[in-house]
């Protein structure tokens, strides 16, 4: 019985670190989009200031 309950909570933490990660990994995409976003009208700002 005891394995039985030490199995459930190693899966517990197992899903609560893979959840983690997936959050990590969604802000961090957003993070770079937002930045590539930024990157792209910041040119775009200075080629209609230069012109």
């Amino acid at each position: 019985m005891e394995t039985n309950l030490y199995l459930a909570a190693g899966a517990g933490n197992l899903a609560r670190n893979h959840i983690q990660d997936l959050l990590v990994d969604a802000d961090n995409s957003r993070r770079t989009r937002q930045a590539r976003f930024a990157r792209r009208s910041a040119r775009k700002a200075t080629r209609a200031r230069r012109a």
